[in-house]
């Protein structure tokens, strides 16, 4: 069996054979990799982006944005997949909020764990690459690595991720750390290309928000304000030693979501339906998605920028 592979040595993945592929995040750093790329002459095969059906707006926004920057460079535009659950504990979802809804529990990064990022983002891009992607079925077939390109930063916090639990097919790769390029020289790459800035690519309910974005989502988009107070209502009853979304108080604010807003007097409308995990129904056949055992894969061959033009709003104001 191949062994997991890293490298800071950028000339050494560029020369090895095998499929090139980015994973996307629709966020600062993910996307200054990709502006890096095209001014260095370096198209990848694949970009991947996962959607776990509960991203921030912005996030969605984004995705129109880059695919015509893309497509202007004659790169690829981001391939959409999406984890598709088959065994449910306590009632069908299919989205990451459903999953906690259901389960009446909180996203992993709530306890301390990184595991909902594993579930819904990183595994069900490689496994649409390995299993569904011709060049990496090929690849796979040949035992040749694949290699992966992930936007982490050179800034000091990035340096010490590991949100990933590598596969040893693939040869994973940081360019960003490699030209020494952190969270501020990511945003500069991106206002000198003219594109507006992503901002940070996350759920909306991520428990790594600051207090500020906790209070601009409420102020928003109220409605998925409730929706994130309705998961900590949930799973309250099920918390031991954590107090909700931001797990334990400090002396600037409380460990409960709920508990801030309320203080601010903030807290939206919690409707009954902001409760339900009731899956969605299935996209239109105009969304072009081929549905494979536990994967859903956005196809964009035809009119790349469908999924962000007709499936998500404009969204003024929302991109700086």
């Amino acid at each position: 069996m191949m062994g997991v592979q890293y490298t800071f040595d950028l000339d050494q993945i560029f020369s090895k054979p095998g499929p090139l592929t980015v994973a996307y995040g629709m966020g600062t750093d993910s996307t200054a990799l990709l502006i890096e790329l095209v001014k260095r002459g370096i198209r990848p095969d694949l970009i991947t982006f996962a959607e776990t059906g509960s991203e921030h707006p912005r996030t969605y926004a984004y995705l129109p944005i880059i695919n015509a920057y893309l497509l202007d460079h004659g790169f690829p535009t981001i391939t959409i997949v999406q984890y598709v659950p088959k065994r449910f504990k306590n009632g069908p979802y299919d989205t990451l909020a459903g999953n906690c809804l259901a389960n009446k529990t909180l996203p992993s990064l709530a306890f301390g764990r990184k595991s909902c990022s594993i579930k819904w983002k990183a595994r069900p891009q490689e496994k649409y690459i390995l299993k569904y992607w011709p060049p990496g079925m090929e690849a796979l077939k040949t035992k040749t690595p694949i290699r992966r390109l992930i936007g982490y930063d050179a800034g000091p916090k990035d340096s010490q991720r590991g949100a990933i639990i590598p596969n040893p097919k693939f040869y994973y790769a940081y360019p960003l750390q490699f030209w020494g390029i952190d969270r501020q020289g990511s945003e500069d790459i991106i206002k000198e290309a003219g594109l507006p800035q992503p901002g940070k690519s996350s759920c909306y309910f991520c428990p790594s928000f600051k207090p500020n974005e906790l209070k601009q989502l409420a102020l928003e988009f109220p409605d998925l304000a409730a929706r994130a107070i309705a998961l900590e209502d949930g799973a309250r009853p099920n918390l031991k030693v954590i107090k909700g979304l931001w797990r334990k108080g400090t002396k600037k604010r409380p460990g409960s979501w709920r508990a801030y807003l309320e203080a601010f007097g903030l807290l939206p409308e919690i409707r009954p339906e902001h409760y339900s995990a009731t899956p969605s129904p299935l996209p239109p056949s105009s969304y072009k998605a081929a549905i494979y055992p536990g994967l859903m894969v956005y196809d964009h061959t035809t009119d790349p920028l469908f999924y962000g033009k007709q499936t998500m709003p404009a969204l003024e104001g929302i991109l700086v």
